[in-house]
């Protein structure tokens, strides 16, 4: 295919994305510079950082905050802060109006890294394969889900989860050939992933510990180009784990406390919680993996549009801080992602070099503690997309394994792509339905036009099958 019509089918995978990312960042709006429930909370951040502070007006933060010795704390990662720092110096107006936008841009950044991992590993000689898999993850898995609401806690999160992404395509480039460049594209978005959340960054610390053993032994490298990647590599890392121990200390007065229950305000409704069932406890396990990735007949119905999250019972209620979220399993909004998850097993488990492992077994934990959590909610089953992601490029690596076949069997295809499809719309509908009928986050008039709506659908609907009948 000529290069000119492969760059005219990207800008088209990508205008598409884009749309379809801005009408669920504004709730169909178009308007960016919208106020959002918590949305204060990074700015008061940002104007305490500008003073010279850690910690922030409670008026500002809304029902999130910790309180220790006498002041307000919050735990969140201070890059959405960062980012607002100039822009509140240049329009203070601003203030509290920049959630969408910065979730709308960490989303779309998220999925840019993703892609270019897919491209990396695919090139032009699947491209069909390579814009199911773009389009697939962008619009097939929970980032829609956390796109639909810019509060608070999904801000760090997308931003996290965009680190994430662009630290699994600088591996990609770091086990191809290591580099200067290579090791920018690792660093930095590392840096951006920890200071945002750091349970994202956490696999990655790990597998630049293997990055790092790989340059030492590359012979490629000479002593001055090895130090030079060495520098780059490490140098944002250091940088970043150091700054958050600082944040950490002045915030709770422990350097690797990121966060401490015991401390907010809200502890007192479940008194000796903590003490009795910790922050993680594996008795959890079950309930939380029953609610992120088996399907629930709740989580279907006979109303537009038929998928929705819901509220699943815990049969360990009391080792529950909450009682469970709205949730919505993984194998209900992205069923695309199992099929890839096999052939991923499959090579790995034919390699023999660690460095095969390093990246689908770090990753892999960080979906695991999330399974141990001292709730279920939605946000915390997100956690898993990194490893799956790593897997689907995992997969893909061998040129006879997922990609021969896509090109040869056009059962897989019509599989694989009608599988994608149906993701992409059980992934989007359910994120729609959560944000107009499950959260208060959501503009109230959103909520209005999309019960409406649904209604109205739902009424053609019956007078169809009435017709037909």
């Amino acid at each position: 295919m000529p290069k000119r019509k492969d760059l005219v089918f990207v800008a088209a995978l990508f205008l598409i994305i884009g749309w379809i990312y801005l009408n669920l960042a504004t709730y169909n709006t178009y308007r960016f510079f919208e106020p959002e429930a918590l949305g204060t909370v990074f700015d008061a951040q940002a104007q305490s950082f500008m003073a010279g502070r850690v910690d922030v007006d409670r008026s500002k933060v809304g029902f999130e905050y910790f309180v220790v010795d006498g002041k307000t704390q919050i735990y969140w990662g201070p890059w959405p802060a960062f980012l607002r720092i100039p822009l509140l110096l240049a329009w203070p107006q601003t203030f509290g109006l920049w959630a969408r936008l910065s979730c709308f841009v960490a989303a779309s950044l998220a999925v840019l890294g993703w892609a270019a991992a897919v491209f990396h590993q695919l090139g032009r000689r699947h491209f069909g394969l390579s814009f199911v898999l773009v389009l697939a993850t962008a619009l097939g898995t929970p980032l829609v889900w956390l796109l639909s609401s810019s509060v608070v806690y999904h801000e760090p999160i997308l931003w996290a989860m965009a680190g994430s992404a662009w630290c699994l395509f600088g591996v990609l480039k770091l086990d191809a050939r290591p580099s200067r460049v290579a090791a920018a594209s690792f660093a930095m978005p590392f840096f951006v992933a920890y200071l945002s959340r750091s349970t994202y960054a956490f696999p990655w610390l790990i597998v630049a510990g293997g990055c790092v053993y790989r340059i030492v032994k590359d012979g490629r490298l000479n002593a001055v180009t090895r130090r030079q990647v060495l520098a780059i590599l490490l140098a944002p890392i250091a940088v970043a784990v150091s700054f958050h121990a600082a944040l950490n200390y002045s915030r709770f007065g422990n350097p690797f406390s990121f966060i401490d229950l015991k401390k907010h305000h809200l502890s007192d409704l479940r008194p000796g919680f903590l003490e009795q069932h910790g922050f993680l406890e594996l008795i959890r396990l079950p309930d939380a993996f029953k609610a992120y990735y088996l399907p629930h007949y709740a989580n279907f119905s006979f109303h537009f549009p038929f998928v929705r999250t819901a509220r699943t019972k815990a049969s360990k209620p009391e080792a529950q801080f909450l009682i469970p979220d709205f949730t919505i399993a993984l194998t209900v909004t992205s069923p695309w992602l199992f099929v890839f998850l096999p052939h991923a097993l499959w090579r790995l488990r034919r390699s023999r070099p660690p460095s095969e492992w390093i990246v689908p077994a770090s990753l892999f934990m960080q979906a695991a503690v999330s399974l141990l959590l001292a709730a279920i909610v939605m946000r915390y089953l997100v956690e898993a997309l990194p490893f799956f992601i790593a897997m689907v490029i995992w997969a893909i690596k061998d040129e006879d394994g997922v990609p021969g076949r896509f090109h040869r069997s056009l059962g897989f295809r019509v599989v694989l792509v009608s599988l994608c499809v149906c993701s992409m719309y059980t992934s989007i509908a359910s994120a729609i339905a959560w944000s107009a009928e499950c959260t208060e986050g959501s503009p109230v008039e959103y909520r209005k036009i999309m019960e409406g709506r649904f209604a109205e659908v739902d009424q053609r609907l019956r007078s169809y099958v009435y017709m037909m009948r």
